[in-house]
C-alpha cells in the first residue's frame, strides 16, 4: 500500500487490508469512498436527532453510519459507533450523550487523518 491516507488509517487502527480486499485491491476507489464520508448527510441528521432526543430516528442514522464505517474498515470509528447504536437499539439512553460525544471524537480523528 502506497497511498498516504491508507497508511495513516492503518496506523490509526483501521483494518485497511480487509477493506481493500472488499474493494478488490482498488486503492483509488477505496480512497474515493473514504472521502465521501466527509460531510455525509447522516452525521447532520444524527446530530439533530440526538439534540432533540429523537432516539428512534438517531438509531437509523447511527446504524447507517456504523455500516459504512464497518465496510470501510474504520475500526476505531466503527467501535465508537457500536457504543452509540447498541444502546439506541435497546432503548437504553443512560450515558448516550457521552457515548455520542466519544463517537464524534473518533470521527474528528478520522477527519484529521483525511486532510
Amino acid at each position: 500500500m502506497g497511498n498516504v491516507k491508507i497508511e495513516k488509517l492503518k496506523a490509526w487502527g483501521a483494518d485497511t487490508e480487509m477493506a481493500l480486499n472488499r474493494f478488490m485491491e482498488d486503492e483509488d476507489l477505496y480512497v474515493e469512498c473514504l472521502d465521501m464520508i466527509v460531510g455525509d448527510k447522516h452525521f447532520d441528521a444524527l446530530a439533530d436527532a440526538m439534540a432533540n432526543k429523537r432516539y428512534k430516528e438517531a438509531f437509523e442514522h447511527a446504524h447507517c453510519l456504523k455500516g459504512v464505517a464497518g465496510n470501510l474498515g474504520l475500526t476505531p470509528h466503527f467501535d465508537a459507533m457500536c457504543e452509540v447504536v447498541e444502546p439506541l437499539r435497546k432503548d437504553r439512553y443512560d450515558n448516550i450523550d457521552e457515548k455520542y460525544k466519544a463517537m464524534l471524537e473518533k470521527y474528528e480523528e478520522y477527519l484529521q487523518l483525511m486532510k
